[in-house]
């Protein structure tokens, strides 16, 4: 029971971490609008949802809603809800007890995510993959799983991902017997949780940590944490946790209960000792009404065995055996119905091959027919329609190459103007402002020997105020052909970048680079650089934040660059077309890469970028 319980904990943390469960009535009034929906991507979304949650509820239906989902994906091309589909599926079927094939959907899921670099997709099936590997006890892959999960959440710096990998983790290391790493894991993605008022998972973790002193022997802490998570389910109404969390609480009740105690038929049982045994069935009985309400009926079998020991324990001898039978009438049915289920299937998939086979016969034979008449028209089209595709492929070919041309010589442009410019600032500015402030020490020298104290005091602020003028214009020299790039590489002009940001004390700027251990090629270098320039105005001038994320690093044959903030963030619709995002897309383009941006009002905007890139 606890086993089964604890391990689908995990999932279920995994798919609800970093979101609302979603409502009975939200569900509703999706199955309401499906039929008027339109086959695309938001249809997708809306199966998605329904299906996700009858997880814990009505697993069968999720199902259905998870297939409807994946064909209607295909249907439209889709591959991230393709991906989502086959998640979604292999969760119903992990909490109907197939591991095998929620562990096979979960790696197909797994390709298709890789394949579109879709790193939540990726990092979601991580941990999935890890829960069914804890749950059949091959705790070290289910570690290594867990593991690559959170090297992704560090990649991404998605601190909701790396935090619920960090519970994930301390659940795998606590059914292993590591306790100590289990808490340690526990508690930091429970603070996490409390720091951003993300209620679900705070208490998911409560719980969690509950189960760890339970497996310590700290009863008494136990039922402290598990008495929380209970209370909160319960405001939640979420009946698969309610279903478990009561049983793990009677689960505590029982062991105060056999504490001490003598387990001989002749024994009185003391008084206390009666009142815990009736605390534990009054539990039992709640998760097992649960769990039969919810179709949970494998761990409906668990608790009527454990409310079984409970009444025995008493002394009810006739309530003990009606539910050690009920137990076992739950795992017979179990069995036959899976079994019956797989003879079901079997005969349904002998069916349709044969009916297949007799169509295929009936079209070869019309086929055959139409063949002379139709070989020679079907090849005229198929050589006007490979016609058109070639053209067609000419002509975007020949736009696409128009339209980076044409945006390389933008930004060539861009880059000569602002070296020009540079220049001429340094050799007609730079020098007028040093003939001045040599003409002002003149002045001053001379002054100073009439004692003229007004003029000596003009002087030195008009000196003072050079000094300024002469820093301001390095800075702005620097801005626009930094010299530091040039001799010292991308990263160490980023850093410096940082630290005179951070030297305000306005904002502060924490900078992660991780595999750039050789410099780009020069164009590159200045590409990203600019790019990068371009996310830091676009915080400093925008975000109204306090703290700011920037990770740059290499990964095999991909530069990836990565700024988070907490500032106010945006409607992404809304300002889709400011010049700022242009700016960023079309440079980000012209060197073939991909940009991803992630923001709403009050939760901060992250803005991921991929650049494939080749030392050759």
């Amino acid at each position: 029971m606890r086993i089964f319980f604890v391990v689908l904990f995990l999932v279920s943390g995994i798919i609800t971490f970093a979101k609302p469960k979603t409502s009975q009535a939200r569900i509703d009034s999706l199955l309401a609008k499906l039929p008027g929906m339109e086959d695309d991507t938001s249809k997708v979304n809306a199966l998605y949802t329904i299906s996700d949650g009858f997880l814990n509820t009505n697993p069968s239906k999720g199902m259905e809603y998870g297939k409807r989902m994946l064909v209607l994906s295909r249907d439209i091309g889709w591959t991230k809800g393709e991906a989502d589909a086959f998640v979604v599926i292999g969760s119903s079927y992990f909490r109907t007890g197939d591991l095998p094939v929620a562990l096979e959907l979960y790696f197909k899921a797994l390709k298709l995510y890789e394949e579109i670099r879709f790193l939540p997709g990726v990092f979601q099936c991580y941990s999935n993959i890890a829960g069914v590997y804890s749950n059949r006890r091959n705790y070290k892959k289910a570690l290594e799983y867990a593991s690559r999960g959170l090297q992704i959440a560090k990649v991404s710096g998605d601190s909701a991902s790396f935090y619920t990998a960090k519970g994930n983790i301390g659940i795998i290391q606590k059914d292993n017997g590591d306790f100590a790493e289990a808490l340690e894991n526990m508690i930091k993605a429970m603070r996490w949780a409390e720091r951003k008022n993300d209620s679900d998972s705070y208490y998911s973790q409560v719980g969690n940590i509950g189960s760890v002193y339970y497996k310590m022997g700290e009863l008494e802490r136990a039922l402290e944490y598990r008495l929380n998570a209970l209370n909160y389910a319960k405001k939640v109404n979420d009946k698969y946790e309610i279903s478990y969390l009561s049983s793990s609480v009677g689960a505590i009740y029982l062991d105060f209960a056999k504490f001490g105690m003598i387990a001989s038929s002749g024994s009185r049982i003391p008084k206390g000792k009666r009142q815990q045994l009736e605390i534990a069935v009054g539990y039992y009985n709640e998760a097992a009404a649960l769990a039969e309400e919810i179709k949970d009926f494998e761990g409906a079998a668990h608790i009527y065995n454990d409310l079984a020991s409970s009444q025995q324990l008493m002394g009810d001898f006739e309530l003990a055996l009606e539910n050690y039978a009920n137990s076992v009438f739950i795992k017979d049915s179990l069995y036959s119905s899976a079994n019956s289920e797989k003879i079901a299937n079997l005969e349904t998939k002998r069916q349709i091959e044969l009916k297949d086979k007799d169509i295929k016969i009936a079209e070869l034979e019309v086929a055959k027919k139409r063949n002379e008449r139709g070989f020679f028209i079907g090849g005229i089209i198929l050589l006007l329609l490979a016609m058109v595709i070639v053209i067609k492929n000419i002509q975007r070919k020949k736009l696409q190459e128009k339209q980076a041309a044409q945006l390389k010589t933008m930004i060539d442009t861009q880059e000569s103007e602002r070296k020009r410019i540079s220049r001429d600032l340094h050799d007609d500015i730079g020098t007028k402002l040093s003939a001045l402030g040599l003409f002002l020490s003149s002045m001053k020298e001379k002054a100073v020997e009439s004692e003229n104290i007004e003029i000596i005091s003009l002087a030195q602020s008009s000196q003072q105020f050079i000094r300024e003028a002469v820093y301001d214009l390095r800075e702005l020299l620097l801005d626009l052909s930094p010299s530091v790039l040039e001799d010292f590489g991308y990263t160490t002009a980023v850093e410096g970048l940082i630290n005179k940001i951070n030297e305000t004390k306005l904002i502060h700027f924490s900078l992660v680079i991780f595999g750039m251990k050789e410099r780009l090629q020069h164009n590159y270098e200045l590409a990203l650089y600019r790019i990068t320039q371009e996310l830091i105005n676009n915080v400093l001038k925008h975000s109204e934040a306090k703290k700011v994320t920037l990770q740059i690093g290499r990964r095999e044959d991909l530069i990836i660059l990565m700024i988070e903030d907490d500032g106010k963030g945006f409607e992404l619709l809304d300002y889709q077309e400011g010049y700022g995002l242009k700016n960023l897309s079309s440079r980000t383009a012209l060197l073939q890469g991909k940009m991803i941006i992630d923001s709403a009002p009050g939760k901060g905007t992250s803005v991921l970028i991929e650049i494939p890139y080749h030392s050759n």
